[in-house]
């Protein structure tokens, strides 16, 4: 190891501490890229830093639970009556004015000792022999990464869609969309900008998607690939065993219909796979279904490079001046004006049909369906693309119902715009009554009592 490795690794120790400048971190990020040593040495910091904060946050819970009932069970046995104590973290001995004080705090700091040996245990492997919690936190010290993508649908007689991902935290998103092995169309995010660029080189033309700053924002992070791993690791999972994949021995957990693809598929199922001699993950899977089930989608993520070189150039695209503007979609909204506005255009396109369900997926099949039909008849999808971009509006405004349990129910399938005395969506308000919104989309609060009589129709 060089004087001038030294050197960088006080940089390093620095920027995980948070003091070193921008052109520093540039330096030691170039480094990083011709010294495998210093790079392994940056890996092993982070990684005790993340194991240290990881495991602060997971027992961050069952301390504060532990805390309150060591305090309570004291209480009980000085039967002296004291109010509950605080619940704040690390003060609740601060609201305590016992006698007993000292004791007390001696007693639950030894209740904290208890989970920070059992919160230990956690890390163990399980049955596939992977240690999960050691993955998770490899993968979330990558900052970027590649991989191929294929995806597929019952409904597609073309067959298969083949992507290359370029993922970067520091220069944004890159998808290359790919049909027989022909480039069809790419798709451009940069963190900077609050536009999704797909450009479409088949048709010569391009569309542009906007994002709110919350939106432009998420998207970046998940552009970073410890995303993947934060996702499976906030969600109940069960491991489902090893397999062969590409010749590498891994083993598999799984997640079934997660509450975050429900505006998107109607039933769905997430499974990673991870190779047991070096914990990276080797593929993704995807399966949903929609249109009541006769839809089926596949996505297969594989190929994975982790921390590649990638630069500025990768994401650089430029759009020939021959490129026509398809059209460009406002950034999604989730309020009930625009939801119920979703569902108007909806209805206009369709002529005169709701979403069978609030899922994006179904809602846009049965769209391209009509828009088929139209078309034959000489429409074009230019002259509904303003509707065609406002349609997910209502599937994301349904999708905070469920989230908030606000006790949402849609029922599109059998409500259409001429049943003005019918419910199609209502959801609950704070105060317990409920909000209806009827088949020619007028809304009304009406009470619990109110809203039965309106359903049995």
């Amino acid at each position: 190891m060089s004087k001038r490795c030294n050197e960088y690794r006080e940089k390093i120790a620095e920027i995980l501490s948070g003091a070193v400048s921008s052109v520093d971190a540039d330096a030691v990020q170039q480094h990083l890229l011709t010294c495998p040593d210093c790079l392994r040495f940056h890996q092993e910091l982070l990684q005790d830093d993340q194991l240290l904060t990881e495991f602060v946050r997971s027992a961050d819970d069952e301390v504060a639970r532990l805390e309150g009932l060591v305090i309570d069970a004291i209480d009980s046995i000085d039967s002296m009556e004291m109010t509950a104590p605080g619940r704040a973290k690390g003060m609740w001995w601060g609201a305590r004015l016992a006698q007993s004080r000292a004791m007390k705090f001696a007693a639950a700091a030894a209740v904290i000792v208890a989970v920070v040996i059992g919160a230990s245990l956690l890390d163990r492997p399980g049955g596939s022999g992977v240690v999960w919690a050691d993955m998770m936190r490899q993968v979330e010290g990558a900052q970027d990464f590649i991989c191929r993508v294929v995806q597929s649908n019952t409904a597609d007689p073309r067959g298969e869609i083949e992507m290359t991902q370029y993922r970067s935290q520091r220069y944004g998103l890159r998808a290359d969309i790919f049909r027989d092995g022909r480039l069809q169309a790419a798709v451009y995010m940069k963190p900077s900008s609050n536009l999704l660029y797909t450009i479409v080189y088949r048709d010569k033309s391009y569309a542009l998607a906007e994002m709110s700053e919350e939106q432009r924002r998420q998207m970046t992070e998940e552009s970073n690939a410890r995303s993947m791993v934060q996702y499976f690791k906030s969600m109940d999972f069960k491991e489902i065993g090893r397999k062969k994949i590409d010749g590498v021995t891994a083993a598999g957990i799984e997640i079934i219909n997660p509450k975050e693809f429900e505006p998107i598929l109607e039933q769905s199922t997430i499974r990673l796979w991870v190779d047991v001699e070096t914990n990276w993950p080797v593929m993704i899977e995807i399966e949903g279904t929609a249109l009541g089930g006769d839809v089926r989608i596949e996505r297969n993520m594989h190929d994975f490079q982790w921390n590649p070189s990638l630069s500025r150039d990768d994401f650089e695209f430029e759009i020939p001046d021959d490129y026509k503007l398809l059209g460009r979609m406002e950034a999604p909204k989730n309020d009930q004006k625009s939801a119920i506005e979703s569902l108007r255009a909806f209805a206009d396109v369709t002529a005169g049909k709701y979403p069978s369900v609030l899922s994006y997926v179904t809602a846009m099949y049965e769209v391209e369906d009509a828009l088929q039909k139209q078309q034959r008849d000489g429409a074009k999808l230019q002259d509904y693309f303003d509707k065609y971009s406002q349609i997910g509006d209502a599937c994301m405004f349904y999708s905070d119902l469920l989230e908030g349990n606000m006790d949402p129910a849609y029922y599109g399938k059998d409500v259409g715009p001429t049943d003005f005395d019918k419910v199609l969506l209502r959801w609950r308000l704070e105060d317990g009554s409920y909000r209806v919104v009827y088949g020619d989309l007028r809304t009304e609060d009406v009470s619990p009592e109110r809203l039965a009589e309106l359903e049995q129709r």
